[in-house]
C-alpha cells in the first residue's frame, strides 16, 4: 500500500486530468461506475470552468438556489445561494419577504477598509524603529501606491500605516506593521498580501530587522457593516414566539457555547451567499469570529428586540467579500450569480451578505424556539 501511493504521490501534479483519474482508479480500485461518477464531474468542472485545481480529479457540485424579492435599502434583488442545507433557503426566504412588507432590510459599511500585516523581528531597537515607521509613513504610502495606478485612479490604496511592539517574554522584541487600504469593489485578499510584500521591501533595509510576514490579516475590523429589519409580531408567528427569539439572543449573550453556535446560524446564510459569488467562506468566517471575540469575550453578532408591535433585529458583521478580484469572476456560474444579482458593487455586496446573514439569523431562531431544528430537518428529508 505504502509503494502504490508513492507512486500515485510522485509527478502526481504533472499529469493530466484523464491520467490522474486513471491513477485515482487503480489505487482506490474504484470500479466503472464510481469512476464513471468522477470522469462525469469533471466534465461538469470543464463545462463551468472551475477545472484549474492542482491534482484535480473532479468537481464538488453544490446546489445554487436563489431568494428573490430580497429588499436592500430599498432595491430588491435576487439573491443567489449556493449551499447543501435547504433550510438556509427557506429561512432567507421567509425573512426577505417578512422584511420587504416594510421596507426590507437597511444596510450601510460604517467603514470599508481592509488591512494587512508586516511583520518585523531582530530589530537592534524596536521602540525605535516604531518612531522611524511613523515618520517614515507618508513617504512609504506613497512608493506602495504608485505601484497601484488603476487602484488610485478609482479611488482607492493605501490610507494609513501603523506600528506597535509586541512583547516576547517581557521584552519588546516584534515591530508589528499594519497597513490599511481601500481596495474598492475588491475583497482585498491579494492586494493587501500584495501591499504588505512592496511595504516590507521598503522598511526591511530601513529598520535594519528581519521581515518574517508580510500579508493580509482576516482581521476586517476596519470594515463592518450593519444591517437592520423590522418584522411584524403576527407574521413572525406571534408575540410568545417573538419574546423567545429575543430571550434566546439574550442568552446567547451568556454563554460562549450558544454565542459561537448563534453566530453559525448566521454565517449559514452569509457562507452560502459568499459560496455563490466566488467569495472565501474561509475569510468571511474566521473575519466573524474575530470580531465576535475583539471585546475580549466571544460575543453573538446580532440583537433583537420587541419594540411596540416589531420585532427589530440588528446584526454588526465584517464584510469580507467583494465583487471583482480571487475567484469571484473564475468561473461561469459566479459570474452568472452576479448578473442575477444585479449589481457588481463591492460595497453592496457586502451590505447584501450583512442582510443574508440577518435573514438567515432569524429563520433558524425562529425554528429553534418552536419546532426546533432537528425536527425541521426531518421534515424535509
Amino acid at each position: 500500500m505504502e509503494e502504490s501511493a508513492g507512486r500515485t504521490a510522485s509527478g502526481f501534479y504533472k499529469l493530466t486530468a484523464a491520467e490522474r483519474l486513471e491513477t485515482v482508479r487503480q489505487s482506490a480500485n474504484l470500479d466503472p461506475e464510481e469512476t464513471s461518477v468522477l470522469r462525469e464531474s469533471l466534465d461538469i468542472a470543464e463545462r463551468t470552468g472551475t477545472n484549474w485545481l492542482e491534482n484535480q480529479v473532479g468537481a464538488v457540485v453544490l446546489p445554487l438556489a436563489v431568494v428573490p424579492g430580497f429588499t436592500v435599502n430599498g432595491k430588491s434583488y435576487i439573491v443567489p445561494l449556493a449551499t447543501e442545507e435547504t433550510g438556509i433557503v427557506a429561512a432567507c426566504s421567509f425573512a426577505a419577504k417578512a422584511a420587504a412588507r416594510y421596507g426590507g432590510f437597511t444596510a450601510r459599511m460604517e467603514s470599508d477598509l481592509v488591512s494587512g500585516q508586516v511583520i518585523i523581528d531582530q530589530c537592534p531597537h524596536p521602540e525605535e524603529a516604531v518612531r522611524k515607521i511613523e515618520s517614515a509613513a507618508f513617504d512609504v504610502m506613497q512608493q506602495v501606491n504608485r505601484k497601484h495606478p488603476h487602484l488610485a485612479a478609482a479611488g482607492g490604496g493605501l490610507r494609513e500605516i501603523e506600528a506597535r511592539t509586541v512583547k516576547f517574554r517581557d521584552k519588546p522584541r516584534f515591530v508589528a506593521v499594519t497597513i490599511t487600504a481601500d481596495s474598492r469593489d475588491a475583497m482585498g485578499a491579494a492586494l493587501m498580501t500584495t501591499m504588505a510584500e512592496e511595504t516590507a521591501e521598503i522598511l526591511g533595509p530601513l529598520l535594519g530587522g528581519q521581515v518574517l510576514l508580510r500579508v493580509i490579516t482576516n482581521d476586517m475590523s476596519a470594515r463592518v457593516c450593519e444591517a437592520r429589519a423590522c418584522f411584524d409580531i403576527t407574521d413572525t408567528g406571534g408575540l410568545d414566539v417573538c419574546k423567545r427569539i429575543v430571550q434566546a439572543a439574550e442568552y446567547a449573550r451568556l454563554d460562549l457555547s450558544r454565542a459561537v453556535t448563534h453566530n453559525k446560524g448566521i454565517l449559514n446564510g452569509m457562507s452560502a451567499f459568499a459560496m455563490a459569488t466566488g467569495n472565501d467562506t474561509r475569510a468571511v468566517e474566521a473575519a466573524a469570529h474575530f470580531f465576535a471575540s475583539v471585546s475580549g469575550t466571544y460575543q453573538p453578532l446580532s440583537d433583537w428586540k420587541l419594540t411596540d408591535d416589531w420585532l427589530e433585529g440588528v446584526i454588526w458583521v465584517p464584510g469580507a467579500v467583494g465583487s471583482v478580484g480571487g475567484a469571484t469572476q473564475a468561473t461561469r456560474l459566479n459570474r452568472l450569480s452576479y448578473k442575477i444579482l444585479g449589481t457588481s458593487s463591492g460595497t453592496t455586496v457586502r451590505e447584501i451578505c450583512a442582510a443574508v446573514g440577518l435573514a438567515a439569523n432569524l429563520g433558524v431562531l425562529r425554528a429553534l424556539v418552536t419546532t426546533g431544528i432537528g425536527k425541521s430537518h426531518r421534515n424535509k428529508s
